[in-house]
This record gives C-alpha cells, structure tokens and sequence, in this order.
C-alpha cells in the first residue's frame, strides 16, 4: 500500500462515519460531490482530518481539495501548519487575543 493509498483509505473510513454509510470505493480523482456530501459534510470531514490527524486543511473551498487525491496530498505534506496559520490559532479564531 503506498503512502497516498493509506490516506485515502483513511478519508474513505472519515466520510462514511460523517454521511453515516459505506462508502465503496474512492479513487485520487473522487470528488466530495461525486459521494453525494453537501458543504455542511464537507466542512465536517475537513475538521474530523484536522482533528484525528494534527493537520490544517484550507476551508475557503479553493480548487487545491477539488479531489480526495488533493485531500490525501495536503495531509501528506501538512506538518500542523497551513496557510500560516497553526492549530491554536484556528482553535482561537474569536476566542483568543
């Protein structure tokens, strides 16, 4: 199993426990939409990989997550931090000065 494969295979097992049913096979080039998920699904999946694996994922909708492959890719190459911004500071965002 290559790197990629173990996180689609983990975003695979993410989706299904959000939509609540099995999701049979995805592929680099499966879109959130091609599973049906609606923004309100996506946001949640984005926060459960944020979550679950210490990563930051854009949440503007920008074409670099229009495919589960840039998914898996953004989490392969996150080290806590995106975009500049770190995990406490999106845990922050209207909470904290």
């Amino acid at each position: 199993m290559t790197e990629l494969s173990k996180y689609l295979s983990m975003l695979q097992n993410l989706i299904s426990e959000t939509i609540g049913k099995q999701v049979a096979s995805i592929t680099e080039a499966t879109t959130l939409a091609d599973l049906g998920l609606d923004s309100l699904d996506t946001f949640q999946v984005v926060l459960l990989v944020e979550s679950r694996y210490g990563v930051i994922l854009p949440l503007d909708g920008s074409e670099e997550m229009s495919t589960l492959g840039d998914v898996a890719r953004l989490m392969m190459g996150s080290s806590g931090t995106a975009y500049g911004t770190d995990t406490k500071s999106r845990d922050c965002i209207g909470r904290c000065s």
